[in-house]
């Protein structure tokens, strides 16, 4: 016998004999009500307002057989179907019944740990109530599970500390010398060809102002692209007399700069800079081949300017 048929019987039909009590207990049949508080709550409501199921739906606008199911426990309502099972029978219990319920620590299961592992590693730690509600488990659940998952962590390099409110990720003692001195390095920037051009322009000059760079790159203005090299921290601007009026500003390669050319000095790539503007000087005489694009040599000469130089072209 299925929910309805079990509704219908209990709807429509007379009071069973008092010999058939036994039989019916047998299992828990459907024909019981069931122990959940919205359960519970609606059939007392709907006996109390000697409603059958049939009148309970036609009331509230649920269908009979969905009212059924609940009063079973075989479904939990919609917020909209408890809307309106609230506005038709006046139910007294809160939305809140409607939660699924929390998992207690001693139900954890393989699944619940994965879950916390991730979102552990993945937030570098957070509040207790959110990974609760994100995993629909106790917050004691969720300490419990940190201190199931402590050997993952480790694995991996990280240790997990909990102050009853929140918790957080640490290296491991081993990891922290590796992961300190991987902060003291500087990163290599990706950079555009234009600004790869524009950073072997200014580490061939050694010191070189924005005419001296558009010099070398054909004309092109370059007021856009220094400004942005410089707040990527690839090139850095140089105060020659912060007293002398109208001086230009001056740029120079930074060591995050030589990096990205894959060079580990400064000098190392004025060397290699040099030979190329040596070599495209023989091939092409008064200009350079630098990166595929013609530039005009500074002065006629191979080598780094330097600061004495710039001034004297300023």
């Amino acid at each position: 016998m299925d929910s309805v048929d079990a509704c219908r019987s209990a709807d429509d039909a007379p009071e069973p004999a008092p010999e058939a009590t036994p039989a019916r207990r047998r299992g828990r049949k459907a024909g019981l009500p069931a122990t959940t508080a919205i359960a519970q709550e609606l059939r007392r409501r709907r006996e109390m307002l000697h409603l059958s199921v049939r009148a309970a739906a036609a009331r509230t606008g649920v269908p009979f057989s969905v009212i059924c199911e609940i009063e079973r426990g075989r479904r939990v309502p919609s917020l909209t179907t408890y809307a309106k099972l609230r506005q038709g029978l006046g139910l007294e219990v809160p939305p809140t019944v409607l939660l699924p319920p929390r998992v207690d620590a001693g139900l954890l299961l393989d699944e619940h740990l994965t879950a916390l592992a991730a979102c552990v590693m993945s937030r570098r730690g957070g509040p207790l109530a959110d990974l609760a509600a994100a995993l629909g488990i106790s917050v004691a659940a969720v300490r419990e599970g940190l201190l199931r998952i402590a050997d993952r962590l480790e694995a991996v390099g990280f240790g997990a500390i909990e102050d009853s409110v929140e918790v957080r990720l640490v290296p491991v003692s081993a990891a922290a010398p590796a992961l300190a001195a991987l902060d003291t390095m500087e990163t290599s920037p990706q950079l555009r060809v234009e600004e790869f051009e524009a950073i072997c322009a200014v580490a061939h000059l050694g010191l070189a102002t924005r005419t001296q760079v558009e010099q070398f790159l054909g004309g092109r203005d370059c007021e856009l692209l220094l400004r942005r090299l410089v707040g990527r921290g690839v090139l850095e601007r140089v105060v020659r007399d912060p007293d002398m009026v109208g001086a230009p500003v001056l740029y120079r390669v930074t060591a995050a700069a030589i990096a990205a050319t894959g060079h580990s000095s400064l000098e190392s790539l004025q060397r290699y800079l040099a030979e190329a503007v040596a070599v495209a000087d023989e091939a092409v005489p008064g200009s350079v081949e630098v990166l595929g694009r013609p530039m005009a040599q500074d002065a006629g000469e191979g080598r780094a300017s330097t600061a004495e130089d710039v001034s004297a072209d300023c």
